[in-house]
């Protein structure tokens, strides 16, 4: 019984703690009202007690005796007393079961995509072939760890295999630590500074990928990346790569470079060094890059000594259609004379000319042992969200050539890219070369990408 009018009594203790202050109020008022009748330091305690606390007291009137109430009472204050201290051992015991409860297992976490790229090209009614290109990929992670594999198959329409194949274009491992580390190994795409001298050549129907080893290191202001390449020169061909620098927001990237190339094979008997750096950066509407690369070492009995230099600039402008003017030159060395021992054309390896040389890759390629200087001037706009259209001028000349022909020609570039889907962009491109004396060379692109 003793219980159960202890657990009656806590709601009614409760009730009667919430009302109080209000009934304290209206005692107030009525004290104030009597101070006329009696000074209030006049009032005995004794008689302003009953009427302060009638609440308290109201379970100790319907008591049977004089210890009930006390008994009664002690047992009220206890729960209140102790109510903290019970909630206060469940908030440790929550905060011990989660720091000592064991870490939970990394989950397989999987990505799929897809690529689907088929372009016209035109050079005449005559001249004309649809490439097709496709691939598909499967990646997972594992904690740290992670992989990936893509095949890829690229050919013409209508062709029986002979002018296409299917591969698989990447399939590596790697473990990714907290600390900035990241290790890959096995067949993998690399891309350094948009592609100078290491790209993945996406622009090609069956791209480029290398076997290899891959080592990263990357902290918010530093990154670090080193390679190692079986080079499919030969059996005893090898490539061997360190990039490194500070990052400054997007201010400056600024890498040292180091690409050595060699083939151990006593036929060839190649060793090449490629050295330079590459700053980038943007500051409010300008974006720059500067390169500069050397290149020594020996092949069989002749000696590397070439270089390039390149200086590009772009302004986007802060205006509804985004409109951007950009320019620079690129200039590369070439060979006056391949016989005399002394190799001066500069190779940019395995990179990209075309994202560097406008459309005339086509048909400069590297210019043979004349060496390169092309000046170009761009301009870019967004007439809709979905749209880009842009203009690009080329003027090429030959570092090494006879006095009044080292002019090789000018080119023109229209391109439009629509997005009507995110997943999907169509390109149109117009490109017109017009070389020295000769007549005007005209190629034409219609292209659709779709990737899933």
């Amino acid at each position: 019984m003793k219980i159960l009018d202890t657990l009656l009594g806590l709601p009614v203790f409760g009730l009667l703690l919430f009302c109080s202050p209000a009934w304290a109020s209206e005692e107030d008022d009525a004290s104030e009202e009597s101070t006329d009748e009696a000074p209030a330091d006049e009032a005995p305690e004794a008689e302003t007690l009953p009427d302060e606390v009638p609440a308290d007291e109201a379970p100790v009137d319907a008591a049977p005796t004089d210890e009930a109430p006390a008994e009664e009472a002690a047992v009220e204050e206890t729960p209140a007393d102790e109510a903290p201290a019970k909630e206060a051992p469940e908030a440790e015991d929550v905060a011990d079961e989660d720091s000592s409860s064991a870490p939970t297992l990394p989950t397989v976490e999987f990505t799929f995509g897809a690529h689907e790229r088929a372009r016209v090209w035109i050079q005449d009614s005559d001249n004309w072939h649809v490439q097709n290109k496709a691939d598909a990929s499967i990646g997972a992670s594992f904690g740290p760890l992670y992989g990936k594999v893509m095949v890829r198959d690229h050919r013409n329409w209508g062709s029986t295999g002979e002018d296409g194949t299917f591969e698989v274009s990447e399939a590596f491992a790697g473990l990714k630590l907290d600390v900035g580390l990241d290790v890959r190994w096995g067949r993998m795409k690399h891309n350094w500074h948009n592609g100078r001298l290491l790209s993945d050549d996406e622009w090609t129907g069956g791209g480029r990928s290398h076997d290899g080893a891959r080592l990263g290191f990357t902290r918010e202001k530093f990154d670090l990346e080193a390679l190692w390449i079986k080079s499919p020169a030969g059996e005893k061909a090898h490539v061997v790569g360190l990039r490194a620098g500070p990052r400054i927001d997007e201010t400056l990237t600024l890498d040292g470079v180091a690409i050595v190339d060699m083939n151990l094979d006593p036929g060839v008997g190649q060793t090449r060094a490629t050295v330079g750096a590459v700053a980038m950066g943007s500051v409010g509407v300008l974006s720059y890059q500067f390169e500069g690369y050397g290149q020594l070492g020996d092949v069989g009995d002749d000696s590397y000594g070439a270089w390039m230099a390149a200086a590009r600039f772009a302004v986007a402008m802060d205006h509804v259609i985004k409109p951007t003017f950009g320019g620079g030159v690129d200039v590369l060395s070439g060979d006056s004379d391949p016989a005399d021992g002394k190799v001066g054309t500069f190779s940019t390896l395995f990179g990209t000319n075309h994202r560097f040389l406008g459309h005339a890759d086509r048909y400069l390629g590297g210019n043979g042992d004349a060496g390169l200087i092309d000046g170009q001037f761009t301009f870019g706009m967004s007439p809709y969200e979905a749209m880009r259209l842009e203009v690009g001028v080329h003027a090429f000349a030959a570092m090494e050539a006879d006095e009044g022909e080292a002019f090789e020609g000018i080119e023109l570039d229209l391109d439009m890219t629509w997005t009507p889907w995110e997943p999907m962009d169509i390109l149109i491109g117009v490109w017109v070369f017009v070389p020295r004396g000769e007549d005007a060379e005209v190629t034409a692109l219609v292209q659709t990408d779709l990737r899933f």
